[in-house]
């Protein structure tokens, strides 16, 4: 998996590109984006992928070393520094304004989760609302049955949040850092069945009643 970080914008600011680099580096550990204990790619990944000398992306390596964001194990890599922590900034948070809906979900959200009963103690049973099904030729049984036998293993059945698996949507998180350099936390991640119940539900929050939509064009006619 690629490292991916914006130097183009550090590339203007100084004057090798190996400094860039490293100031993009430097912020991407300062802002929690590449977390303590990261395995950074290897010198020769980086090179090829900035199209740098190794010898550059290793002056790179030994700068950020010296100044105490990273620590070499011979043999292991590089690895970010555990004891740094994500820099302490003040940003004004964006909010998003709701529709009438979105609105009342919001307002229902923390009284229904006092309210709402845990599905294993309610009396009337679980209602599948599953229209097909996938083709029991197509259904990887073997993978299935090795991924419930570990589950039953680990002795965890809870059933997961609304949101989704809480480990998957810190991998999602965790990925999104790395590949795309997008600093988020799993709880800024849900979940969907399927990209239209997705923009459905995106719809239903953010777009008032009769409201107007501007698509692009060319675009995802599903949409509309």
């Amino acid at each position: 998996m690629e490292l991916w970080l914006p130097i183009d914008s550090y590339e203007l600011q100084h004057r090798y590109k190996y400094e860039a680099l490293y100031h993009a580096l430097r912020d991407a550990i300062h802002a929690g984006m590449l977390v303590g204990g990261t395995r950074l790619p290897s010198t020769r990944e980086l090179a090829r992928q900035y199209e740098m000398s190794r010898g550059s992306v290793a002056q790179v390596y030994d700068m950020l070393l010296a100044d105490g964001y990273v620590r070499a194990h011979r043999g292991r890599g590089t690895f970010v520094s555990d004891t740094l922590t994500a820099q302490e900034h003040e940003e004004q948070e964006v909010i998003l304004p709701l529709s009438p809906w979105g609105e009342r979900v919001s307002m229902l959200n923390t009284q229904n989760q006092k309210e709402t009963p845990p599905v294993h103690n309610r009396e009337q049973p679980l209602i599948n609302f599953h229209v097909q099904r996938m083709p029991a030729e197509h259904f990887p049984q073997t993978e299935w049955k090795s991924a419930l036998a570990a589950v039953h293993r680990s002795g965890s059945h809870e059933r997961s949040g609304t949101a989704g698996d809480l480990e998957l949507r810190e991998a999602i998180a965790s990925h999104l850092r790395w590949t795309r350099g997008i600093q988020a936390d799993a709880s800024q991640i849900v979940l969907f069945s399927g990209s239209m119940q997705g923009i459905t539900l995106l719809a239903q929050l953010l777009i008032p009643e009769g409201a107007a939509v501007v698509l692009e064009n060319p675009g995802y006619q599903g949409i509309a």
